[in-house]
């Protein structure tokens, strides 16, 4: 009983952590360059992502949201981001 009760626990507290490669798309469109986790070029495209949703009690359900993820195989279809602007040093001017 106990190690149910903490095995749910441990999962639970995991299902929240934001999925790998989206920071380096935040503030960012699709298509715009970006850079992964691990420090890849790549571009950010659009992904349906999972969070859990716990607004009716437990257990909690499963809800999709659109997200943009960096992706090494992506390549950007912008040198820089929509508006032009610089944004996290991630686009080079002159690029």
């Amino acid at each position: 009983m106990f190690a149910s009760i903490l095995l749910s626990l441990c999962l639970s507290a995991r299902a929240d952590i934001a999925p790998s490669d989206i920071d380096g798309c935040s503030q960012k469109v699709a298509g715009d360059s970006c850079q992964t986790d691990q420090g890849e070029k790549g571009g950010c495209v659009k992904k349906t992502c999972s969070k859990l949703d716990y607004s009716n009690g437990t257990p909690p359900s499963s809800v999709d949201y659109d997200c943009l993820i960096c992706d090494p195989a992506a390549a950007p279809s912008k040198g820089c981001s929509s508006t032009g602007q610089l944004l996290r040093s991630s686009c080079l001017i002159g690029s």
